[in-house]
């Protein structure tokens, strides 16, 4: 269950009723936040030294994750775009709980999601096959993609 999130930039976003109802103190929320900000920058080393990132400023941002419970980790990314210039910024999930797909409509400006059950346990309840993605299949997806721009950028100079 988030109790908050926080984006690549730093930004902090938590559910206080949700954090308070858990025991999650301010202690903790430190603790936390500065592990995840290493977490992120490990990755961002990591995936950045394979693909850089696409500049935001003036595009149209397309957050797209499995679905959302809290919608504490989507409300960050939605923030982080839009602090990064994105001229719009849409939401795509396959499910979503009532309440945060509710919260995401104000805050992002267009929301994309197939399914809103009355009551969501968990998103991998909607999953026949509900196992995280690894580091190493994202690099690989990535180094995939570089090579695939990479073949593209040669074929448009000839």
């Amino acid at each position: 269950l988030a109790i908050g999130a926080v984006s690549e930039n730093g930004k902090l976003f938590i559910q206080r009723t949700i954090a308070q109802a858990m025991g999650a103190g301010q202690e903790y929320v430190q603790a936390e936040t500065a592990r995840q900000m290493a977490e992120i920058e490990a990755r961002r080393t990591r995936y950045r030294s394979v693909l850089a990132k696409v500049p935001l400023q003036g595009r149209t941002a397309i957050l797209v994750d499995d679905g959302v419970a809290t919608g504490a980790t989507m409300r960050a990314s939605v923030w982080a775009a839009s602090a990064e210039g994105a001229a719009q910024t849409v939401v795509a999930v396959p499910v979503g709980a009532p309440d945060a797909i509710d919260m995401l409509q104000h805050e992002a400006d267009e929301v994309v999601c197939l399914l809103v059950p009355p009551y969501l346990y968990a998103i991998g309840q909607f999953f026949l096959d509900f196992q995280q993605v690894d580091d190493q299949e994202v690099m690989n997806i990535l180094r995939a993609h570089s090579r695939r721009r990479t073949t593209e950028d040669a074929g448009q100079r000839t």
